[in-house]
This record gives C-alpha cells, sequence and structure tokens, in this order.
C-alpha cells in the first residue's frame, strides 16, 4: 500500500507542478515509470524470471546454432506441431458434437416413444411398466456387479482356477 501511496502522491504532485500539456504527460510517465519501488520490483521480476526462463534458453539456442538454416527445421517442425493440434482440436469438436447429437435423439426418442405409449395405454399402467423394467434392469446390474465381484475375488490365484472360475461364470450365467 505503501508502494501505491508514493506513487499516486508523485504522480499528483508532478501533476500539479506541470504547466504545459505535453510537459505534464512527460512528467507523469516519468514519475510512474522511474519510481524506485517499480523500478526495483522490475529489476526482481527480470532477474528472477525472465533471465533465467527465456533470455539465457534463446541466447544459447541462437548462439549454437551456426546459421538460420538450423533454426528452420525447428520453425517447420513447431508449425507442423501447430497444425496438427490444430486439427486434432477440430476432430475431437466433431466427434463431441456427433455423440452429443447422438444421445440428445435418443433421449428425446425415448421421451417421444414413452409419450405415445402412455397415451395409448393410460398413465398408470405406463407407469406400473417402466417400474417393472427399472427394477429388471437394477436386478441386472447387481448380479451382474456380485458376478464381477466373485471374479475379482480369485485374481491372486493361479492362472487355471482364474479360468474355472471364468467357465463356472459362463456356465451359470451365459
Amino acid at each position: 500500500m505503501d508502494f501505491l501511496q508514493e506513487n499516486l502522491s508523485t504522480f499528483l504532485r508532478t501533476q500539479t507542478q506541470s504547466t504545459t500539456s505535453s510537459s505534464s504527460l512527460r512528467n507523469i510517465v516519468s514519475s510512474i515509470l522511474h519510481t524506485e519501488n517499480l523500478t526495483a520490483s522490475l529489476l526482481d521480476l527480470r532477474t528472477n524470471y525472465i533471465d533465467p526462463y527465456l533470455i539465457h534458453p534463446l541466447s544459447s539456442l541462437l548462439s549454437s546454432s551456426a546459421s538460420t538454416a538450423d533454426l528452420l527445421p525447428v520453425l517447420i517442425t513447431l508449425l507442423a506441431l501447430y497444425i496438427s493440434l490444430r486439427i486434432l482440436d477440430y476432430a475431437r469438436r466433431v466427434i463431441v458434437f456427433w455423440v452429443t447429437l447422438f444421445f440428445r435423439l435418443v433421449f428425446w426418442s425415448a421421451v417421444l416413444v414413452f409419450g405415445l405409449y402412455a397415451y395409448q395405454v393410460g398413465l398408470e399402467r405406463a407407469l406400473t411398466e417402466v417400474r417393472w423394467v427399472v427394477g429388471v434392469l437394477i436386478r441386472f446390474a447387481g448380479e451382474l456387479m456380485a458376478a464381477l465381484l466373485r471374479e475379482g475375488e480369485g485374481r491372486d490365484t493361479a492362472g487355471a482356477t482364474d479360468g474355472w472360475k471364468r467357465r463356472e461364470y459362463y456356465n451359470r450365467y451365459g
């Protein structure tokens, strides 16, 4: 907060002291840019982050390459990478669109079919049959999970026992 107050007081002081518009703008810019705190913080930013992470790697890359001919394959590779990532992003968006469209069509078709079925047979009978279908699906999911858990219990045994469990599962459920 002290930094802001110092800059603000310097700004106001230079604003009131200047007489012409061009000199006032020059004084405002110079007062904002040439304060000691701002210079110290920018210098700290440069020495801690910009020099070690940007300047030194780029200078070593440019100094190690004898000519721009060595840099040209790197630039071409980066361009090819950028173009391929753009194409993959486009393909991803197209695939997501079509999959989303498919699931929306399936959902709204199911709603429409249920509405037509409920209109034909009555709402009470339609809801009764929906409860029956949901019960069948829940029982199927429960049996499937139980079978998968039983099969997963013998995973740490030998391969012959594991094959026997699979055979038992197929004999019982399939």
